[in-house]
Order: structure tokens, then C-alpha cells, then sequence
């Protein structure tokens, strides 16, 4: 059984190692480069984990029976006046020894559900790697809609990946 909840400071290794394998196994899905965060120290994280603003943002985590971090989610509301009506959804990730067992359709149920609650917020936003196909999958399964494509959006070791924008209304 997976419990989802928000990450707190405590968990702030936990956090900073998954960010950390996920940008090592899938360093197109995601925009952060890892030689960038590489030299993040734990407590550098405890600290931005102490100052998340739970006002505009939510980050989730997929806690197992022994209470191990094992996916994490993350709704950020944009910081423009004109644009803060959205929020969007980064790292979205599930390490594949847990994979296939619905714990990213659950951290995305209850990161939809906290967004709702989210003053304002009235659509949520996202881009995706179409190399992804399985993310994809599941961003559609929620109602997520493209709202286009941008081909060579991200660059890795000189090998080029288009992503897809897509987006969901929450009303």
C-alpha cells in the first residue's frame, strides 16, 4: 500500500536522491540537468523544503509500508500576475522497480485534487517528452489536452527531443 503526502524537511534526502536518479535515467524528460544539482547538498534541500510555499505549490511524495520515499509529484502556480491562475506539474516521477503498480496515477489524483484547493487556480499545465510515451499515456488519462508540440525542444549529448505542452482545466 503507497501513502501519498506532502514532502516535507525530514525527508529531504530521500527527495534529493530521487530528483538526482531521475534526471540520470531520463535526462530528456526533464528540463533541471543533473550536473546542475549534482553538488545539492541534503540540507540546502531541507532548507527550500522548509521555505516550499504550500500557498502556491504542492509537492507530493508516494511513501511505501516502510515509509520510503518511492514517486514524488510537484503543482507550482506561476509567479506572473497575468498567469497565475495556472499552476504547472514538474517532476513527475516513480523509479521503475515501482513502476507499474498505479502509484503515479495516485500521485497525480491527489496533486489534481490539492491544485483545486489551490486559491485561483484554474488550470493546470505541463510539457511532456514524446519520447515518454507511458507519461503521455497518463497525462491523457486525466483529460490532459495537447495544446502543441515544439520539435528539438531539449538537447542531451547532442541528441535532440521534441516535447508536447499540454494542459487541463480544473473547473
Amino acid at each position: 500500500m503507497v501513502r501519498i503526502a506532502t514532502i516535507t524537511p525530514e525527508y529531504a534526502k530521500a527527495y534529493n536522491h530521487l530528483v538526482k536518479r531521475g534526471l540520470r535515467e531520463h535526462p530528456s524528460s526533464f528540463d533541471a540537468d543533473i550536473a546542475q544539482l549534482e553538488k545539492r547538498r541534503d540540507r540546502a534541500v531541507a532548507r527550500g523544503l522548509q521555505r516550499f510555499d504550500r500557498l502556491n505549490g504542492c509537492l507530493l511524495g508516494a511513501f511505501d509500508e516502510a515509509d520510503k520515499l518511492v514517486g514524488t509529484a510537484m503543482a507550482i502556480r506561476r509567479s506572473a500576475p497575468k498567469q497565475s491562475h495556472q499552476a504547472e506539474v514538474l517532476f513527475v516521477y516513480v523509479p521503475i522497480e515501482h513502476q507499474g503498480k498505479g502509484i503515479a496515477k495516485k500521485l497525480m489524483t491527489y496533486l489534481i485534487l490539492s491544485a483545486r484547493h489551490l486559491n485561483g487556480i484554474e488550470q493546470l499545465y505541463l510539457t511532456v517528452n514524446l519520447n515518454g510515451s507511458a507519461a503521455r499515456a497518463l497525462y491523457v488519462s486525466f483529460g490532459f489536452q495537447s495544446a502543441g508540440v515544439v520539435p528539438r525542444a531539449v538537447r542531451v549529448d547532442g541528441d535532440y527531443f521534441d516535447q508536447e505542452h499540454m494542459w487541463l482545466a480544473l473547473s
